[in-house]
């Protein structure tokens, strides 16, 4: 009888080890049924623990062994749960290899992209890179934790709209071609982490007679996600159809994005003295091991935001009060700059997000609660801004890119 209580302790921990993984883990509508399992699970072995095991001795065998049942169980629900791979099936091409085109050019808009509920695909990929080039990251045990507080930032900010509103960027690109005559000209979304991916919307634009491709870059930088969206269009073999794509340069020098960052500056400081006004620019930033290899990405990135910086303070705004800061990864944290424009003696302070979009979960919620970690008092006046909620520029600023092509 002893030997079967042991054996239930064991199951019912076994059965603990996964379930905490899955309620750490899963779909916001599962989390009730899984933090119900655990408390019935941890329930009937804490039972079995006090009514069936008089003797210490036994007692403490079973705990052991529940114990190794647990953390075997936890461990290997972990790892199957990062190596689940995503089932992806790409569009058959129908194209004959060497026809000709119909004529016309399919302009392919290329975001980030980003779930709109939560969905721990996109991480899972992104947590095998950095463990492939050992980039240091949350410890192995504890990474389920992570998707804890994933999770969450959805369920606080509601969902994620930024693939709608990059998609709303590629509808008005489409409406300026049309209003100035252009009539053949495709326009095509694509995005990094959702459907439909920078190969998918390649095929649809080759399938559909495209003679050319322009591949129009939503990115700052240039960085690994510019080179995964080459790498995937250049599994396909474009080439094989006779057709010419065209890469676009990021936005990093792009004086007419800059120019969205000053103007809105100077619709939200209009009232407050630009003495007593300080500005943060948070970057998104990248581990120090992929600069060895995308050196562009911080440098770039770098470059961005000091260019807007100096128009600031061109404009008046006290050098010491504009501040650069980065969300993840490096040095300073929003906090830091935060703590330093306090030290000035700041009355308000502005800051933005210059991460593409502003409906992004990092916009909405990963950069505004870095920021809220300086605990500011009351007496200090707290905006954040974006600039990304002017579209009509952000068109501009993709047109001015693909005319540079031509």
């Amino acid at each position: 009888m002893k030997f079967l209580h042991t054996f239930s302790c064991c199951l019912i921990s076994a059965l603990l080890g996964f379930t905490l993984i899955r309620y750490l883990t899963c779909h916001p509508l599962s989390m009730s049924f899984y933090l119900l399992l655990i408390c019935a699970a941890f329930f009937v072995l804490i039972i079995l623990l006090y009514k069936c095991f008089k003797k210490r001795r036994v007692l403490l065998f079973t705990v052991i062994l529940s114990v190794v049942f647990f953390a075997s169980s936890y461990l290997s629900s972990l790892y199957f749960f990062l190596n689940t791979s995503e089932n992806r099936t790409l569009p058959e091409i129908t194209r004959i290899k060497g026809t000709p085109g119909l004529g016309h050019t399919a302009i392919i808009v290329l975001a980030h992209g980003e779930p709109e509920t939560y969905d721990p695909s996109a991480w899972i990929n992104q947590i095998k890179e950095l463990d492939e080039q050992k980039v240091a990251f949350i410890p192995y045990p504890i990474r389920p934790i992570f998707f804890y507080k994933l999770r969450e930032k959805y369920l606080m900010a509601g969902k994620s709209g930024h693939n709608f509103e990059c998609l709303q960027v590629m509808k008005l690109m489409e409406a300026d071609y049309r209003r100035k005559g252009d009539t053949h000209t495709k326009f095509y979304i694509s995005y990094l982490e959702n459907e439909p991916y920078p190969d998918t919307a390649v095929t649809q634009a080759l399938n559909e007679g495209a003679s050319s491709i322009i591949l129009c870059n939503l990115f700052i930088t240039i960085s690994n996600h510019t080179k995964e969206a080459i790498d995937m269009i250049n599994d396909i073999h474009p080439e094989d159809y006779n057709i010419n794509i065209k890469y676009t340069k990021p936005l990093y020098d792009s004086k007419t994005l800059q120019a969205l960052y000053i103007n809105k500056v100077s619709s939200s400081v209009s009232s407050v003295d630009k003495d007593k006004a300080g500005i943060i620019l948070v970057g998104h930033g990248q581990p120090a091991e992929w600069d060895k290899e995308f050196y562009t990405e911080t440098q770039q990135e770098n470059s961005f935001r000091e260019d807007i910086l100096k128009q600031l303070e061109a404009n008046g705004y006290k050098p010491q009060n504009l501040k650069l800061a980065w969300m993840e990864f490096r040095d300073p944290e929003p906090k830091e700059a935060v703590k330093q424009l306090l030290h000035n003696g700041v009355t308000n302070i502005f800051y933005f997000s210059t991460i593409i979009g502003s409906e992004s979960i990092h916009a909405k919620y990963d950069v505004p609660e870095k920021i809220q970690q300086a605990q500011i008092t009351d007496s200090v006046k707290l905006q954040q801004l974006s600039a990304f909620e002017e579209k009509t520029g952000i068109v501009k600023a993709l047109i001015e890119r693909i005319d540079e092509l031509q």
